[in-house]
This record gives C-alpha cells, structure tokens and sequence, in this order.
C-alpha cells in the first residue's frame, strides 16, 4: 500500500486497479484509503452473465428453438 499511496500523491490522475477480479474485500478498501480511484473488475460480471444465459437457455429450451417443418425433408431411402 505504500508504493500506491507514493504514486497517488505523486500524479495528478486517479491511480487504477487493474484485475481487480478476485481481490479481497479488505485489500479494495486498503487500496480505496491509499488512493486508488478506479478498479477494473469484469471476471465476475462475465461468469454472472454466462451462468444466467445457460441457465436461461436450458430452461427455456422451445423458445430459443426453431420448429423443423420436417415436410420439406427428403424421404429416407
């Protein structure tokens, strides 16, 4: 926390987390106290996002489906 509380008070722009995914509620608040103005995080949004469609998906199985008009199917031999 020291090198971001130097580097916060040595710039005049917000000092960003990047890959914050994963990073300890009390490390974020440490980080927030030492001068980091913004933090990256997505990990969390994307398997939220792909857990909800799949689900979505298999449980709505008809209505992301197209119904075949198996009539215009060639006849098996």
């Amino acid at each position: 926390m020291d090198i971001i509380e130097k580097l916060s008070s040595a710039i005049p722009v917000p000092v960003v987390l990047r890959g914050g995914s994963g990073v300890p509620d009390e490390m974020i608040r440490k980080s927030i106290a030492a001068g980091v103005g913004k933090i990256n995080v997505n990990t969390e949004n994307q398997l939220a996002y792909t857990d909800a469609t799949i689900h979505k998906m298999l449980t709505k199985v008809q209505k992301y489906t197209i119904p075949v008009n198996t009539s215009l199917l060639p006849a098996k031999p």
